[in-house]
Formats: C-alpha cells, sequence, structure tokens
C-alpha cells in the first residue's frame, strides 16, 4: 500500500535570531515650491519673471535587501531592521510659454537614487506564525535635481543642478507572517522625509543680476514587499 508522506515540520515556535532578506516595491515624493528670483541689485523680485511652476510629484519602482535582529517574549517581539535600496523615484515639469511678454520655457526634474533605513521595530504576535508590528528610525539617501529657465528669442539660459546624500526619519508598519520553517514574508509601508533641496541658477552665457531659484522636496511613501530567511 502506499505510505502517505508526513506533514511538512510546523515553522519555528520563536521568532528570536538573525535573518536576511529581500524586497521589492513602490515609492513617491512630493514637496518643495515654485519657481521664485532674486534682483541683486534691488534685493527683491523686482523685474524677476516669475514662473507659476508648482511643486514636483515622483514616483517609482524600488528594490533592494534587509538584514535584522528579533527578540521574542511571549507575544511580544522587538527587533532592529537595516536596509539598503535601489530606487528609481523620479518627477518632472516642462512649462513652455511662447505666448508670455518674453517667451520662456522651464524645465526641473528631481529623483531619489537610492537610500537605506535603520530601524527598531515593536510587534505583537496576531498568532503565532503572523506578526504585527510597527517601526521607525533613520532614512538616508542620495537625490538629485534639475532645473533650468530658457529664453529662446535671446539664447539666455538659467541652469542649476545638484545631487547630494540627505539624511531624514521614518515610521511605518506591516505584517509579516512565517509560512514555512525559516521562511517568513512581509508587507511594509513607510512614510520618510528626506528634507528640501534649494538650487540657485545663474545666467549663462554671461552675467545677470538675477538668480532662479527652486526648492524641491522629498518627502514621501514607499509601499513593499519582502522575503526573509531566518537562521535561528
Amino acid at each position: 500500500m502506499p505510505v502517505k508522506a508526513p506533514p511538512p515540520a510546523p515553522p519555528p515556535s520563536t521568532w528570536t535570531g538573525w535573518y536576511v532578506g529581500a524586497n521589492i516595491g513602490w515609492g513617491w515624493a512630493g514637496g518643495g515650491n515654485g519657481e521664485s528670483c532674486i534682483n541683486s541689485t534691488t534685493g527683491t523680485s523686482a523685474g524677476c519673471a516669475i514662473v507659476p511652476d508648482s511643486a514636483l510629484s515622483g514616483n517609482g519602482v524600488l528594490g533592494g535587501a534587509q538584514i535584522g535582529y528579533n527578540w521574542q517574549a511571549n507575544s511580544v517581539v522587538f527587533g532592529l531592521e537595516a536596509d539598503i535600496q535601489g530606487a528609481n523615484i523620479k518627477g518632472s515639469n516642462f512649462i513652455n510659454a511662447p505666448g508670455a511678454v518674453v517667451p520662456f520655457t522651464y524645465t526641473t526634474s528631481d529623483s531619489v537614487n537610492w537610500f537605506g533605513t535603520v530601524r527598531p521595530r515593536l510587534g505583537v504576535l496576531a498568532t503565532q506564525n503572523t506578526l504585527l508590528y510597527v517601526t521607525g528610525g533613520l532614512i538616508y539617501g542620495g537625490v538629485q535635481t534639475s532645473q533650468n529657465l530658457f529664453f529662446p528669442v535671446s539664447g539666455l539660459a538659467f541652469p542649476a543642478t545638484s545631487s547630494s546624500t540627505r539624511i531624514g526619519g521614518t515610521v511605518g508598519g506591516g505584517i509579516e507572517w512565517m509560512f514555512a520553517p525559516k521562511w517568513s514574508a512581509k508587507v511594509e509601508g513607510l512614510w520618510y522625509s528626506l528634507g528640501n533641496v534649494t538650487t540657485a541658477a545663474m545666467q549663462v552665457p554671461g552675467a545677470s543680476p538675477f538668480t532662479d531659484f527652486k526648492t524641491f522636496g522629498f518627502n514621501g511613501g514607499i509601499v513593499r514587499a519582502g522575503i526573509n530567511y531566518h537562521l535561528n
């Protein structure tokens, strides 16, 4: 007679220990404000062609890896997790004003290219294999910005770019399910803030008393799914 295979072993009874994993998700960023201009001769915006540019809003895919450690005490699980992510969170805007008193175009873009977080986690077990948790801590990441106010009649432009590493905070929560011995899957969402970047554009070619400013905001959210392998 055929022999029925034994059922799979149950997941471990404890969450305590190291784990490593990978994740993929979606993120968005926004904030900042429109273009502004200063006339260094007067110290005001007198004579500036103010562009009615709104704040940018970007989004895109992200993915990376995480490592962490959990301590379990009865139904409470405390942990510390760090992750590093590649990202393609981009936003752009183009304004074409050929009918303005002085015709111009205005192009802006920004992006979050990579980021990482270091966060404690605090959770409770809804069941032996299902963890509900909140988390918050440090986020850091690399951002880029670009702006260009261009006057096609004269050929004059006010370009500026920047690239920097920003540091801020993040907070969120998630759910993690131990679906097999040593393996768990999770879904989490995080709100984050990497602050603002302001760039100052000077006229090229030649010199001008005008300086064109743009403030880019890097505040948004992350939703991602991941899988972890537990080393306990």
